[in-house]
């Protein structure tokens, strides 16, 4: 429409002009035919009348002439008027579409405004789905949590009332589950002492510590592992090698035995311990450090599940890894070999040999590689108190009896001391060739859950270094992978040597029950409880042996 009216356009004006032009003629010559028109004479003369009559049919004609004239000229201004007619209407309809083409701009602009409100609407729906789906499978995944809680509550709902049943059937060992605490607990403490067979009271405070080990003490006193360690035991019959865990396991059933005796006798585990090893029916030459020590290897070497990996080429392994992979590698060395001693008392420490000439670290092992790391585990720390004072005398010029005093971060301080190794005393480096001046270092890499730190007094086990320690301990500055700001461990048993008459050293314990959280004095077959007053004024008397753990 809009082509055909511009194309219209220009032969309509054409038209207008040549009837404007048309007008002007008609009139023009009915001017001239008005002033030409003949005049009629009136005459007597005959004659002079067919002349006036010719005339006047030639004027008549004339003006039938002008009159079909004017009637074309009036014709062709009806055209024209049309034809006007015709362009103002054209020139309405332009206006018409002009306004259109206005209002579809408009509609067009609204139209890409709705389209684009829409495509965010189509993505904030999207998103919202999206939104949905997770909600509905976090809310799904939250229902099998839930279903799994109320299995594990009906389970231990019926483990109560089995328990509950046992209870009333004996008096043996009390277990007690709850929903709050679903872990092995005992309505009351139980305490009892150990009687003392040819001076061994070394051996019974080292006992009554482990045995107040809440998480050892638990293991033992469950009804599966009870089978294991028995099944074990059958098995080594044949093989004429002593066990250590059975006899143990007895003995902590007798310590935890509800209504039971108030003293036992440890015959049985002390036999055993003299068959595996014959050095501790002698008390002068071992002490509580030597048997806890033993113990806790003998146990872990016996409870240990092994797997069949072959690690023959472990030195070649760890000799190309770099610190991530050799500790990942250790770890799963560990992991292989791991027992109930393994979990609660192993920690892992990070040895290593730097030679002072090309920087290179080898760990202990003899291992030499640019990075190259030693990682080792250890059960508890040893602090010589003859070095440690030493040390601590080098450092000060003022010897005063002061430095008989000693406090547990002095311990720490030197265990992570680095030692110097030159003249005689060079390690030979392998990517050097040559001896050289080295520098040894050992760091606390992973603290373990139970910390057991032994106060070597020598072998002359002198008493006149007396040690300052706290019921609660922060160790996360000796220890190098600590992703928490404090490191909190807590006093639970302690193994002291007691002033008393007579050339002999006498032991005891000082432990804090796991059930009630009070603290008992165990002076053998003799358990009395240790009031703050007494803790505070009194102390523990010369600890030779501190049970830390770790805090949650």
């Amino acid at each position: 429409m809009e082509i055909e009216n511009q194309n219209n356009q220009p032969t309509l004006n054409k038209t207008n002009n040549n009837n404007n032009n048309d007008i002007n003629k008609v009139q023009l010559n009915n001017k001239v035919s008005i002033k030409k028109a003949p005049k009629v004479i009136s005459s007597n003369n005959s004659n002079k009348k067919v002349v006036g009559l010719k005339s006047n049919k030639k004027s008549i004609k004339s003006k039938n002439i002008i009159v079909n004239k004017n009637d074309i000229s009036q014709n062709k201004l009806e055209k024209i008027n049309e034809s006007n007619e015709i362009n103002n209407g054209n020139n309405d309809s332009n206006n018409e579409i002009k306004k259109l083409k206005e209002e579809l701009k408009v509609v067009k602009e609204k139209n890409n405004l709705l389209s684009n409100e829409n495509t965010k609407l189509k993505k904030t729906i999207e998103e919202k789905d999206s939104e949905i789906k997770k909600l509905k499978k976090q809310n799904n995944s939250l229902q099998k949590d839930n279903d799994k809680i109320k299995l594990e509550n009906k389970n231990l709902t019926a483990n109560n009332k089995k328990l509950e049943k046992e209870k009333n059937e004996s008096n043996g060992t009390i277990i007690k589950i709850t929903k709050a605490n679903p872990f092995i607990l005992y309505e009351s403490p139980t305490l009892v002492g150990l009687e003392n067979i040819g001076g061994k009271c070394f051996i019974n405070s080292t006992l009554q510590c482990l045995s107040q080990t809440k998480d050892l003490t638990k293991y033992f006193l469950n009804k599966k592992n009870e089978d294991r360690i028995i099944n074990n035991n059958i098995a080594s019959k044949n093989k004429n090698d002593s066990q250590l865990a059975p006899v143990y396991l007895e003995l902590i059933q007798k310590l935890w035995k509800i209504n039971g005796e108030k003293k036992y006798s440890p015959n049985k585990f002390n036999e055993t311990l003299y068959n595996i090893s014959s050095i501790f029916q002698n008390a002068k030459a071992v002490g509580p450090k030597d048997l806890v020590v033993f113990i806790l290897e003998q146990l872990h070497k016996e409870l240990k599940k092994v797997n069949n990996n072959d690690n023959s080429n472990n030195s070649e392994v760890i000799n190309q890894y770099d610190e991530l992979s050799a500790l990942n590698y250790f770890i799963n060395d560990l992991k292989n070999n791991s027992s109930v001693i393994s979990d609660i008392f192993f920690g892992v420490n990070e040895t290593n040999t730097i030679c002072l000439n090309c920087k290179n670290i080898y760990n202990q092992q003899g291992l030499n590689s640019p990075i190259c790391y030693g990682f080792g585990t250890f059960y508890f720390l040893s602090f010589p108190l003859e070095e440690i004072k030493n040390m601590k005398l080098s450092k000060c010029f003022n010897q005063s009896t002061y430095f008989n005093v000693l406090s547990l971060n002095d311990c720490f301080y030197y265990n992570q001391k680095s030692e110097y190794f030159t003249g005689e005393n060079q390690n030979f480096c392998n990517v050097c060739k040559l001896y050289y001046d080295s520098n040894f270092y050992s760091k606390i890499y992973v603290s373990p859950n139970v910390l057991i730190l032994i106060l070597d007094r020598g072998i002359e086990n002198i008493s006149d270094i007396k040690i300052f320690f706290t019921e609660t301990i922060d160790i996360s500055q000796f220890v190098i992978k600590n992703n928490t700001p404090q490191l909190i461990y807590n006093l639970y048993g302690v193994v002291s040597e007691v002033n008393q008459s007579g050339p002999s050293q006498h032991f005891i314990a000082s432990c804090k029950n796991p059930i009630d959280n009070k603290w008992y004095k165990y002076d053998d077959a003799v358990v009395t409880p240790i009031s703050d007053v007494q803790r505070e004024v009194i102390g523990f008397g010369d600890p030779y042996i501190l049970f830390y753990q770790k805090n949650n």
